[in-house]
């Protein structure tokens, strides 16, 4: 585990800073819904923002990896992978366990029909980075390697 830890500082550090701007991001776009009369500001941005990230540690896939010490890409986008999953999965723990005490990180408007879910963004934006992050980058290895298998067929 510390031999993985070693080569896994840099992806780790990117993975917080990301997940740390896009919560910020998240949190910009909840605070300007709540105090305009503009609506699905967060909604949107709890949508968008898994696929950013996405991007993000796609990216992140090309340029550490050969920082790594890892001997194949696919070890090192598993490796990403759970990293991705560790870090958003505290953030989900954190997250539940903040709703459950109905301590919001930005005061939610209350009362009526209209904001009967007004709030539940703030259930779905880390389930959902969690889960299409690290699902995305497993299924990247996956294709790898039918395409691989594919391609070996083809040639053989």
């Amino acid at each position: 585990m510390k031999r993985f830890l070693m080569r896994m500082k840099r992806t780790i550090l990117y993975c917080i800073v990301l997940h740390v701007i896009e919560w910020g991001i998240f949190l910009l776009s909840d605070y300007y819904e709540e105090h305009t009369s503009t609506h699905d500001v967060s909604a949107w941005a709890a949508l968008l923002l898994p696929v950013v990230s996405v991007l993000a540690l796609f990216q992140f896939r090309k340029r550490l990896y050969a920082d790594s010490g890892f001997q194949k890409k696919w070890h090192y986008t598993l490796g990403l992978a759970a990293v991705w999953f560790a870090v958003t999965g505290l953030a989900v723990l954190a997250e539940l366990s903040l709703l459950e005490a109905d301590k919001f990180p930005v005061e939610q408007i209350h009362g009526g029909w209209d904001w009967f879910l007004n709030g539940i963004e703030y259930g779905v934006f880390p389930i959902l980075n969690c889960v299409f992050g690290s699902g995305v980058l497993l299924l990247s290895i996956l294709c790898g390697a039918a395409y691989r298998k594919i391609k070996a067929n083809r040639i053989g």
